[in-house]
């Protein structure tokens, strides 16, 4: 889905399989929540009263969560940028019985403060930590995994407990290599201070558990531009990182506004394997993480500023 910065009446959807756009209508209801990103098949519409619920434009569930007003004040629910994430213990499809954890900020800065509901409470539980700096969740073996960009460490929260808790605290990043810095600048560029910074998402896929890093080239006008990406699957035993030089038989899909996910390319052949797709300035691009090649795919349609997975 492509993403939209204002509430509106229309959805735009991508078939990659098609390659065509599809303009889905909104119900009247909706018409005025922000669509702020999606996971397991339902999009996170928030309105500025602090209304949140999970919707699927496509088969009509809603699943009606508690207020956002009990966690922010209403100054701070105006602004999309409050909803962070939002992640669920279960596909509510199967089972009403499941639990929510919702990424978000208190002040207009990132989303990076956790709270957690059982579907049907009336309210959130918010954590207690002094500054959590989040920015990404994911639910695994009933378990939030939290992502510090700024201490780099990976946070896990029990999801079943009344209060939840954190329970470990574990990670370091390895450092980028010099030597993939060379091979993805160009050589113009090489010799010079150029700016590089990066950002992380959590993705989980066939089993594991990966940290996809993507690396940005400062440029004139606070502009970035991508130069490449390091994935890491997580060892739990040693609990370490340990680079991934390619993703055979699967594809990443980087949500620009949701939760990222992981693609067979033997059930989907319409992707590429050992790709990560992902959406930049007017483009759709692919990257190739075996032969760290970039390919772009341009839609001149549509802005497109980002993408729900």
């Amino acid at each position: 889905m492509i993403h939209d910065d204002e509430p509106t009446d229309t959805y735009v959807f991508f078939n990659v399989t098609e390659t065509k756009f599809y303009n889905v209508k909104v119900r009247l209801e909706f018409a005025h929540h922000w669509n702020t990103g999606s996971s397991d098949g339902l999009l996170w519409l928030f309105h500025e009263t602090g209304d949140v619920v999970l919707f699927n434009p496509f088969l009509g569930d809603e699943f009606q969560l508690p207020s956002m007003s009990s966690l922010v004040t209403y100054e701070n629910t105006c602004s999309v940028d409050v909803l962070g994430k939002i992640v669920l213990s279960s596909n509510p499809r199967q089972s009403k019985n499941f639990l929510v954890a919702i990424m978000y900020t208190k002040d207009h800065g990132p989303s990076d403060t956790l709270a957690f509901c059982q579907y049907g409470d009336k309210g959130w539980t918010p954590t207690q930590l002094l500054s959590p700096c989040y920015s990404d969740i994911i639910c695994h073996n009933d378990q939030i995994h939290a992502l510090s960009i700024k201490r780099g460490t990976i946070d896990i929260w029990d999801f079943l407990s009344p209060f939840p808790k954190k329970v470990v605290e574990f990670g370091d990043y390895p450092e980028i290599s010099e030597i993939l810095l060379g091979q993805w600048l160009p050589l113009e560029n090489q010799q010079d201070d150029v700016g590089i910074t990066w950002s992380a998402n959590l993705v989980k896929s066939m089993g594991e558990n990966l940290i996809v890093r993507q690396y940005f080239l400062l440029e004139e006008g606070d502009s970035m531009l991508t130069i490449g990406f390091i994935v890491y699957r997580f060892d739990y035993g040693k609990r370490s990182w340990e680079p991934i030089q390619a993703l055979p038989d699967r594809a990443i899909l980087l949500g620009t506004h949701s939760s990222s996910i992981s693609v067979s390319t033997l059930d989907c052949s319409e992707f590429e394997a050992n790709s990560i797709y992902y959406a930049e300035g007017d483009f759709f691009v692919v990257y190739n993480l075996e032969e760290r090649k970039i390919n772009k795919k341009q839609h001149g349609k549509w802005k497109i500023d980002g993408f729900y997975a």
